[in-house]
């Protein structure tokens, strides 16, 4: 096919097609271009109409995602043909990068996606030119030409992300050791000028929005290039970085923030400059040393300027994992051993992060499903509690007593707070439970649940004045995230408590079954199912809880879980069923009394479940 005006008529008349609402049509044009696309300069004749500021839009982006598309099927891998003619392949690698430069944003972003899919395949044997071509572009665009400059970054970005995760190689050495020598500098030298021209630009938000996105995207090279080892120009310039991060993390400009619960630009960047120094804190410890106290510094007061908003919630945790990696260790851990400095973290930047808020709460109502899941799967490690969380029990471990002491008075304050009026202090309840939780937990697995626990905090002394009077409380259906909190702490610690607390709560979790909330019923459930685990403390051959102590509620158990099986709301839920299994063969032949029932039920449930989830 030559590269003319007819043929690129024609073309645009079966890409106008595909976007027909008449089915027939447009697969008939679906099919037509299938067949032509084998053709020698099919892809020319894309890129041409993409380019063609004459051509519609409509066209313009029919034609480069087509051409996208088509690079994903058909670019040639190690597995498959050669399905794109080698004449081809050096004209898209000659002209794609100059043209997602000059072309419009939504065509830039399916050029780049492309560009990264030959990269992926060719760079860097068998495409040499890649590096030097990106860097030309650096250097022609004017300052302002943002648009181009993060197309190139977006690019780089895509074919350098694997860095971080690939098996460490000769072989792969060898691709960062270029991508280094060739890139790096340019790179740097990028960052250096963004920086000393953002501040001539803050009369203009358009602006500083192109600049900050610039910025965000070398902050994540920047990691990309250092995930591996630290290599020895960002050794070298390591000052530059450090410092125009520091500066980056203390600068606010408004006009960047999110009016809605998605992160503003500014925030995203310094959300990725909390996770490029956490990584240098963690693997070139020594040579980030000098910067580390300057870095918490400028996080815990950045902490404890941020509001409860959730366009926050991604900065808040990565900024705790920061210093939780430093809290940890040895070397760095000084930093936080005055009282003042500890209270201020404790007390500012942690305990306001524990506490649920409302998107939290209209989760456990109207999402019981994603509650769970977060909650006893753990899935949580991206909240803003979690990381709270995690940066509490990275203080513990070389000021513990200090930690423990700081707390106490807020535990013993929000208990009495929570008694004096529970349905407006529930929530205090709530951050109550889930701090002694961190406090406690020195060791924990989902097998066991709480294994080790600190010597300053007596579990089974708060479980029995604070958890098990929640348990007897009448109303099952009063304050049902408390009533779940309480079941979960129980499901915790469950080895850390005697076989008599155990027995007592057994029962209590039986009534819970009949709760009309889906979280509570379910984590009754999964506690009942995590009890019956529980070994003996003097023998751990047999389990604290016998047959004969299950008999006498053995029918009331079964009856609460086929009730949740079979209503419309938890028909699949799995932790019921577990516990279902679990009491079954607890009960050894002890079951035999119930199996018609039993098998009446299961084949009930079976026949309904069209898709089930049961892990029997």
């Amino acid at each position: 096919m030559e590269i003319n005006e007819q043929n690129l008529e024609v073309l645009s008349t079966y890409l106008r097609k595909t976007l027909s609402a008449n089915t027939d049509e447009r697969l008939e044009a679906e099919k037509t271009l299938k067949q032509i696309e084998r053709n020698e300069n099919y892809t020319s004749l894309l890129l041409t109409l993409c380019e063609q500021s004459t051509t519609s839009d409509e066209i313009r982006r029919a034609s480069v995602i087509t051409f996208k598309n088509f690079i994903k099927r058909n670019w040639p891998s190690l597995d498959q043909s050669n399905t794109i003619s080698i004449r081809d392949r050096n004209h898209i690698k000659e002209h794609i990068i100059d043209l997602m430069t000059r072309s419009p944003e939504h065509i830039q972003e399916q050029l780049s996606d492309a560009i990264t899919v030959i990269g992926k395949c060719d760079f860097p044997d068998h495409w040499s030119t890649l590096l030097d071509t990106m860097i030309k572009q650096f250097q022609q665009q004017s300052s302002n030409s943002f648009q181009s400059i993060n197309g190139i970054l977006k690019t780089a970005h895509s074919l350098f992300e694997r860095y971080r995760y690939e098996q460490k190689s000769d072989e792969l050495w060898l691709e960062i050791k270029l991508v280094l020598e060739k890139f790096a500098p340019a790179f740097t030298e990028l960052f250096k000028s963004l920086m000393a021209y953002y501040p001539q630009k803050e009369s203009d938000p358009t602006e500083m929005k192109h600049i900050f996105n610039s910025l965000l995207l070398i902050i994540k090279i920047f990691y990309d290039l250092n995930a591996q080892e630290l290599p020895e120009h960002f050794e070298d310039n390591i000052t530059i970085y450090m410092t125009h991060f520091l500066t980056l993390l203390s600068y606010d400009y408004p006009k960047l923030h999110s009016n809605n619960n998605d992160p503003g630009i500014l925030d995203q960047v310094k959300t990725e400059i909390c996770r490029a120094i956490a990584l240098y804190a963690d693997n070139y410890s020594d040579e980030f040393k000098p910067y580390a106290q300057h870095f918490a510094s400028a996080i815990w007061s950045l902490l404890i300027q941020l509001d409860l908003s959730p366009s926050y919630d991604e900065l808040i945790s990565t900024a705790m994992k920061f210093l939780s990696t430093l809290a940890a260790r040895s070397h760095h851990c000084m930093m936080f051993e005055s009282v003042e400095t500890l209270k201020v973290l404790c007390e500012q930047v942690i305990l306001p992060n524990l506490f649920l808020r409302e998107s939290d709460v209209e989760e456990f109502e109207d999402n019981p499903e994603e509650y769970i899941r977060k909650d006893i799967e753990k899935s949580d490690s991206a909240t803003r509690r979690r990381a709270a969380c995690d940066f509490l029990q990275a203080l513990c471990i070389f000021f513990e007593p200090q930690v423990v002491s700081i707390y106490s008075q807020y535990i013993d304050a929000m208990q009495k707070e929570y008694l004096q009026n529970r349905t407006q202090n529930w929530l205090k309840k709530d951050a109550c439970i889930f701090l002694v939780l961190a406090l406690a937990s020195k060791g924990e697995t989902q097998k066991f649940g709480i294994t080790k626990t600190s010597s300053f905090i007596s579990i089974s002394a708060f479980y029995s004045n604070s958890i098990l009077p929640e348990f007897q409380d009448q109303d099952i259906n009063a304050l049902p995230l408390i009533k779940a909190d309480c079941l979960k702490f129980l499901i915790d610690v469950r080895n850390q408590i005697d076989r008599d607390a155990l027995l007592i709560s057994i029962p209590e979790c039986i009534r819970y079954l009949s709760s009309n909330n889906i979280v509570v019923q379910t984590y009754a459930a999964h506690a009942i199912e995590r009890l019956l685990l529980v070994r003996q403390s003097t023998d751990q051959k047999f389990v604290a809880i016998t047959k004969n102590d299950l008999i006498p509620y053995a029918q009331t158990m079964y009856d609460s879980f086929f009730r949740i099986l079979t209503s419309d709301k938890s028909y699949e839920n799995e932790y019921v069923m577990r516990a279902v299994m679990r009491l079954s063969s607890s009960l050894n032949d002890a079951v035999l009394p119930h199996l018609n029932l039993l098998m009446d039920k299961l084949v009930m449930i079976l026949r309904r479940s069209s898709k089930t989830m049961f892990e029997i």
